[in-house]
Protein backbone atom coordinates (compact mmCIF):
# COMPACT_ATOMS: atom_id res chain seq x y z
CA UNK A 1 0.00 0.00 0.00
CA UNK A 2 1.44 3.42 -1.14
CA UNK A 3 1.59 5.93 2.02
CA UNK A 4 0.99 8.60 -0.40
CA UNK A 5 -2.00 7.54 -1.08
CA UNK A 6 -5.30 8.60 0.46
CA UNK A 7 -7.61 5.82 1.86
CA UNK A 8 -11.01 7.57 0.58
CA UNK A 9 -14.28 5.26 0.82
CA UNK A 10 -15.11 5.01 -2.76
CA UNK A 11 -18.52 6.14 -3.22
CA UNK A 12 -19.08 4.38 -6.28
CA UNK A 13 -19.98 1.16 -4.40
CA UNK A 14 -17.53 0.67 -1.64
CA UNK A 15 -19.34 2.54 1.01
CA UNK A 16 -22.34 0.11 0.31
CA UNK A 17 -20.59 -3.34 -0.64
CA UNK A 18 -18.82 -2.81 3.39
CA UNK A 19 -22.34 -2.24 4.57
CA UNK A 20 -23.81 -4.76 2.85
CA UNK A 21 -21.54 -7.61 3.63
CA UNK A 22 -20.45 -7.04 6.77
CA UNK A 23 -23.46 -5.98 8.57
CA UNK A 24 -26.47 -6.68 6.14
CA UNK A 25 -27.21 -2.66 6.82
CA UNK A 26 -30.36 -1.34 4.69
CA UNK A 27 -28.68 1.85 2.97
CA UNK A 28 -29.59 3.80 -0.39
CA UNK A 29 -26.80 6.57 -1.44
CA UNK A 30 -28.31 9.31 -3.55
CA UNK A 31 -26.16 12.78 -4.73
CA UNK A 32 -27.08 16.18 -4.92
CA UNK A 33 -29.21 15.68 -7.56
CA UNK A 34 -31.29 12.72 -6.05
CA UNK A 35 -29.86 10.14 -8.34
CA UNK A 36 -28.84 7.01 -7.30
CA UNK A 37 -25.57 6.00 -6.48
CA UNK A 38 -26.21 2.77 -4.84
CA UNK A 39 -28.58 0.57 -2.82
CA UNK A 40 -27.82 -2.32 -0.91
CA UNK A 41 -29.28 -5.85 -1.11
CA UNK A 42 -31.00 -5.55 2.10
CA UNK A 43 -32.38 -1.90 1.36
CA UNK A 44 -33.54 -3.69 -2.22
CA UNK A 45 -35.68 -6.34 -0.31
CA UNK A 46 -37.66 -3.99 2.31
CA UNK A 47 -38.26 -1.51 -0.35
CA UNK A 48 -40.20 -4.73 -2.58
CA UNK A 49 -41.49 -5.89 0.55
CA UNK A 50 -42.90 -2.30 0.80
CA UNK A 51 -44.51 -2.45 -2.53
CA UNK A 52 -42.05 -0.72 -4.55
CA UNK A 53 -41.15 -1.38 -7.77
CA UNK A 54 -37.58 -2.02 -7.25
CA UNK A 55 -36.50 -2.65 -11.04
CA UNK A 56 -37.09 1.18 -10.84
CA UNK A 57 -34.29 2.06 -9.14
CA UNK A 58 -32.15 2.88 -11.50
CA UNK A 59 -28.10 4.09 -11.00
CA UNK A 60 -27.42 7.49 -12.16
CA UNK A 61 -30.95 8.18 -12.54
CA UNK A 62 -33.30 10.05 -10.04
CA UNK A 63 -35.46 8.61 -7.48
CA UNK A 64 -38.28 7.02 -8.89
CA UNK A 65 -42.03 8.64 -8.32
CA UNK A 66 -42.87 6.12 -5.60
CA UNK A 67 -40.28 7.24 -3.95
CA UNK A 68 -40.93 11.39 -3.75
CA UNK A 69 -41.44 11.47 -0.49
CA UNK A 70 -38.29 10.23 0.30
CA UNK A 71 -36.41 12.34 -2.36
CA UNK A 72 -38.54 15.42 -1.00
CA UNK A 73 -36.84 14.43 2.90
CA UNK A 74 -33.31 13.79 1.33
CA UNK A 75 -32.77 17.12 -0.45
CA UNK A 76 -33.54 19.07 2.64
CA UNK A 77 -31.21 16.15 4.48
CA UNK A 78 -28.59 18.01 1.99
CA UNK A 79 -29.63 21.56 1.84
CA UNK A 80 -29.66 21.94 5.34
CA UNK A 81 -26.47 19.99 6.27
CA UNK A 82 -28.43 18.08 8.88
CA UNK A 83 -29.20 14.14 9.66
CA UNK A 84 -32.98 13.63 10.11
CA UNK A 85 -35.05 10.69 11.20
CA UNK A 86 -38.10 10.16 8.90
CA UNK A 87 -41.12 7.75 9.10
CA UNK A 88 -41.91 6.92 5.20
CA UNK A 89 -45.69 5.95 4.86
CA UNK A 90 -45.52 2.09 3.15
CA UNK A 91 -47.54 2.27 -0.04
CA UNK A 92 -49.22 -1.30 0.75
CA UNK A 93 -49.79 -3.75 4.47
CA UNK A 94 -49.35 -7.27 2.77
CA UNK A 95 -46.92 -10.02 3.94
CA UNK A 96 -44.67 -10.73 1.43
CA UNK A 97 -41.70 -13.36 1.39
CA UNK A 98 -38.37 -12.84 -0.21
CA UNK A 99 -34.78 -15.04 0.23
CA UNK A 100 -31.55 -13.47 1.75
CA UNK A 101 -28.73 -15.79 1.65
CA UNK A 102 -31.26 -19.11 0.45
CA UNK A 103 -33.94 -19.04 3.46
CA UNK A 104 -37.01 -17.88 2.82
CA UNK A 105 -38.20 -15.63 5.35
CA UNK A 106 -42.07 -14.49 6.21
CA UNK A 107 -42.31 -10.89 7.32
CA UNK A 108 -44.75 -9.43 9.68
CA UNK A 109 -47.07 -6.37 7.71
CA UNK A 110 -45.64 -3.41 8.68
CA UNK A 111 -47.27 0.39 8.07
CA UNK A 112 -44.46 2.64 7.74
CA UNK A 113 -40.31 2.54 7.22
CA UNK A 114 -37.71 4.61 9.60
CA UNK A 115 -35.54 6.04 8.19
CA UNK A 116 -32.41 7.92 9.18
CA UNK A 117 -31.12 10.22 6.74
CA UNK A 118 -27.41 11.88 6.58
CA UNK A 119 -25.47 13.99 4.88
CA UNK A 120 -21.43 13.68 3.32
CA UNK A 121 -19.12 15.32 1.76
CA UNK A 122 -16.79 13.36 -0.71
CA UNK A 123 -14.23 15.97 -2.17
CA UNK A 124 -16.67 18.01 -4.79
CA UNK A 125 -19.46 15.53 -4.11
CA UNK A 126 -22.34 15.65 -1.84
CA UNK A 127 -24.42 13.10 -0.68
CA UNK A 128 -27.10 11.75 1.25
CA UNK A 129 -26.87 7.88 2.93
CA UNK A 130 -30.34 6.68 4.27
CA UNK A 131 -30.60 4.01 6.27
CA UNK A 132 -33.46 1.75 7.28
CA UNK A 133 -34.31 0.62 10.82
CA UNK A 134 -35.55 -2.66 11.81
CA UNK A 135 -36.75 -4.07 14.94
CA UNK A 136 -37.33 -1.02 16.57
CA UNK A 137 -39.19 -2.55 19.11
CA UNK A 138 -36.00 -4.68 19.63
CA UNK A 139 -33.34 -2.80 22.40
CA UNK A 140 -30.66 -4.42 21.51
CA UNK A 141 -31.21 -4.29 17.46
CA UNK A 142 -31.78 -0.54 18.14
CA UNK A 143 -28.45 -0.62 19.86
CA UNK A 144 -26.39 -2.38 17.33
CA UNK A 145 -27.84 -0.35 14.35
CA UNK A 146 -26.84 2.50 16.54
CA UNK A 147 -23.17 0.74 16.56
CA UNK A 148 -23.48 0.41 13.50
CA UNK A 149 -23.69 4.26 12.13
CA UNK A 150 -21.58 5.43 14.60
CA UNK A 151 -18.71 2.86 13.16
CA UNK A 152 -19.48 4.07 9.79
CA UNK A 153 -19.41 7.76 10.20
CA UNK A 154 -15.57 7.03 12.06
CA UNK A 155 -14.95 5.16 8.99
CA UNK A 156 -15.65 8.07 6.85
CA UNK A 157 -13.85 10.68 8.47
CA UNK A 158 -10.68 8.31 9.38
CA UNK A 159 -8.01 7.59 7.35
CA UNK A 160 -7.51 4.12 7.14
CA UNK A 161 -3.81 3.92 7.15
CA UNK A 162 -2.93 6.07 10.06
CA UNK A 163 -6.00 6.34 12.05
CA UNK A 164 -6.02 10.51 11.92
CA UNK A 165 -8.40 11.98 10.54
CA UNK A 166 -8.86 12.45 6.57
CA UNK A 167 -9.80 15.27 4.50
CA UNK A 168 -13.10 13.81 4.89
CA UNK A 169 -13.05 14.98 8.20
CA UNK A 170 -11.91 18.53 7.19
CA UNK A 171 -14.30 19.43 4.32
CA UNK A 172 -17.27 18.22 7.02
CA UNK A 173 -16.12 20.27 10.03
CA UNK A 174 -12.91 22.85 9.21
CA UNK A 175 -15.79 25.74 7.88
CA UNK A 176 -18.13 24.87 10.84
CA UNK A 177 -15.03 25.49 13.10
CA UNK A 178 -13.90 28.43 12.07
CA UNK A 179 -17.79 29.96 11.78
CA UNK A 180 -17.78 28.64 15.62
CA UNK A 181 -14.38 30.55 16.75
CA UNK A 182 -15.50 33.66 15.04
CA UNK A 183 -18.95 33.45 16.50
CA UNK A 184 -17.64 33.15 19.85
CA UNK A 185 -14.80 35.13 19.48
CA UNK A 186 -12.06 32.62 20.46
CA UNK A 187 -9.11 31.59 19.39
CA UNK A 188 -7.55 28.73 16.92
CA UNK A 189 -4.67 28.08 15.47
CA UNK A 190 -3.30 25.50 12.54
CA UNK A 191 -0.05 23.51 12.67
CA UNK A 192 0.42 22.09 9.22
CA UNK A 193 3.98 19.58 9.21
CA UNK A 194 5.32 17.01 6.96
CA UNK A 195 8.14 14.45 8.02
CA UNK A 196 11.78 15.29 5.93
CA UNK A 197 12.54 13.20 3.79
CA UNK A 198 10.33 10.75 4.28
CA UNK A 199 11.07 9.73 0.22
CA UNK A 200 14.26 8.71 1.32
CA UNK A 201 12.70 6.42 4.25
CA UNK A 202 10.40 4.87 1.48
CA UNK A 203 13.75 4.29 -1.15
CA UNK A 204 15.85 3.01 1.26
CA UNK A 205 13.38 0.96 3.61
CA UNK A 206 10.54 0.50 1.06
CA UNK A 207 6.89 1.47 1.14
CA UNK A 208 5.79 -0.69 4.16
CA UNK A 209 8.29 1.04 6.42
CA UNK A 210 7.22 3.99 5.57
CA UNK A 211 3.55 2.85 6.30
CA UNK A 212 4.61 1.76 9.30
CA UNK A 213 6.30 4.90 10.17
CA UNK A 214 3.54 7.05 9.65
CA UNK A 215 1.66 4.58 12.00
CA UNK A 216 3.81 5.15 14.65
CA UNK A 217 3.99 8.94 14.17
CA UNK A 218 0.54 9.54 14.30
CA UNK A 219 -0.08 7.22 17.68
CA UNK A 220 2.84 9.09 19.08
CA UNK A 221 1.58 12.24 18.43
CA UNK A 222 -1.93 11.55 19.09
CA UNK A 223 -1.61 10.44 22.72
CA UNK A 224 0.00 13.59 23.49
CA UNK A 225 -2.98 16.03 22.48
CA UNK A 226 -5.82 17.57 23.88
CA UNK A 227 -9.11 15.29 22.89
CA UNK A 228 -10.22 18.55 21.40
CA UNK A 229 -7.69 18.62 19.01
CA UNK A 230 -8.01 17.33 15.85
CA UNK A 231 -5.02 15.10 14.06
CA UNK A 232 -5.99 15.37 10.10
CA UNK A 233 -3.80 13.27 7.51
CA UNK A 234 -3.86 16.07 4.60
CA UNK A 235 -1.82 14.24 1.81
CA UNK A 236 0.50 11.83 1.85
CA UNK A 237 3.22 12.30 4.77
CA UNK A 238 2.06 16.14 5.25
CA UNK A 239 -0.80 16.55 8.47
CA UNK A 240 -2.51 19.08 10.07
CA UNK A 241 -3.26 19.52 13.28
CA UNK A 242 -6.18 22.00 14.48
CA UNK A 243 -5.93 23.98 17.82
CA UNK A 244 -9.56 25.22 18.99
CA UNK A 245 -9.47 27.40 21.60
CA UNK A 246 -5.29 27.96 21.50
CA UNK A 247 -3.22 31.32 20.70
CA UNK A 248 -0.53 31.33 18.30
CA UNK A 249 1.98 31.41 21.27
CA UNK A 250 0.59 27.96 22.80
CA UNK A 251 0.19 26.71 19.03
CA UNK A 252 3.67 27.11 18.49
CA UNK A 253 4.57 25.52 22.19
CA UNK A 254 2.76 22.62 21.08
CA UNK A 255 4.24 22.40 17.39
CA UNK A 256 7.81 22.60 19.31
CA UNK A 257 6.49 19.86 21.72
CA UNK A 258 5.42 17.68 18.94
CA UNK A 259 8.79 18.47 16.76
CA UNK A 260 10.64 17.19 19.85
CA UNK A 261 8.76 14.14 20.75
CA UNK A 262 9.18 12.91 17.09
CA UNK A 263 13.08 13.01 17.21
CA UNK A 264 12.98 11.67 20.42
CA UNK A 265 11.42 8.47 19.68
CA UNK A 266 13.32 6.71 16.87
CA UNK A 267 10.99 4.28 14.86
CA UNK A 268 12.01 0.79 14.77
CA UNK A 269 11.81 -1.53 11.33
CA UNK A 270 13.73 -4.67 10.72
CA UNK A 271 15.82 -4.02 13.66
CA UNK A 272 16.63 -0.87 13.19
CA UNK A 273 16.27 2.46 15.04
CA UNK A 274 15.52 5.26 12.09
CA UNK A 275 15.48 8.76 13.66
CA UNK A 276 12.46 10.57 12.66
CA UNK A 277 12.51 14.67 11.90
CA UNK A 278 9.42 16.69 10.70
CA UNK A 279 8.84 20.59 9.58
CA UNK A 280 6.07 22.70 11.29
CA UNK A 281 4.16 25.40 10.23
CA UNK A 282 1.87 27.68 12.44
CA UNK A 283 -0.28 29.84 12.44
CA UNK A 284 -3.43 31.61 13.76
CA UNK A 285 -6.89 32.37 12.74
CA UNK A 286 -7.90 36.10 12.09
CA UNK A 287 -11.56 36.66 12.62
CA UNK A 288 -12.22 39.69 10.93
CA UNK A 289 -9.82 38.80 7.84
CA UNK A 290 -9.05 35.07 7.42
CA UNK A 291 -11.17 32.20 4.94
CA UNK A 292 -10.74 28.30 5.51
CA UNK A 293 -8.38 28.93 2.11
CA UNK A 294 -6.58 31.89 3.41
CA UNK A 295 -5.21 30.30 6.78
CA UNK A 296 -4.12 26.83 5.10
CA UNK A 297 -2.43 29.45 2.60
CA UNK A 298 -0.67 30.96 5.36
CA UNK A 299 0.31 27.82 7.08
CA UNK A 300 1.61 25.89 4.11
CA UNK A 301 3.71 28.98 3.11
CA UNK A 302 4.85 28.62 7.46
CA UNK A 303 5.91 25.32 6.63
CA UNK A 304 7.56 26.35 3.63
CA UNK A 305 9.71 28.88 6.04
CA UNK A 306 10.59 25.74 8.06
CA UNK A 307 12.51 23.88 5.05
CA UNK A 308 14.18 26.94 3.78
CA UNK A 309 15.66 27.12 7.42
CA UNK A 310 16.78 23.69 7.26
CA UNK A 311 13.86 21.52 8.41
CA UNK A 312 13.28 19.67 11.61
CA UNK A 313 11.86 22.95 13.23
CA UNK A 314 9.04 24.96 13.82
CA UNK A 315 8.48 29.05 12.13
CA UNK A 316 4.87 31.03 13.03
CA UNK A 317 3.34 33.03 10.90
CA UNK A 318 0.63 35.84 11.63
CA UNK A 319 -1.95 36.99 9.37
CA UNK A 320 -0.08 40.61 7.25
CA UNK A 321 -2.23 42.90 5.32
Amino acid sequence: MDSNQQHTPDISGGILEWLGQKFGLPVLMVDKQIKLLGCTQRMSQLLEYAGYKTPKLIYGEPLPTELNALSKQMKLCLSTEQSRFINLDLPQKTIKTFKPSQNKVILPPINTLNLSLSPYQFKELQICLAYAHENLNNSRGERRLLNIIETLEQALVTDELTGAYNRNFMQRHFESLLQQAQRNQQALSLIMFDFDFFKKINDKHGHIAGDQMLRHSVMLLKAHLRQEDALIRYGGEEFIIMLPRTQMKKATETAERMRSLLQSHPFCYAGLKITLSASFGVTEFNFQQDSAETLLKRADQALYLAKDKGRNCVVGKYYQQ
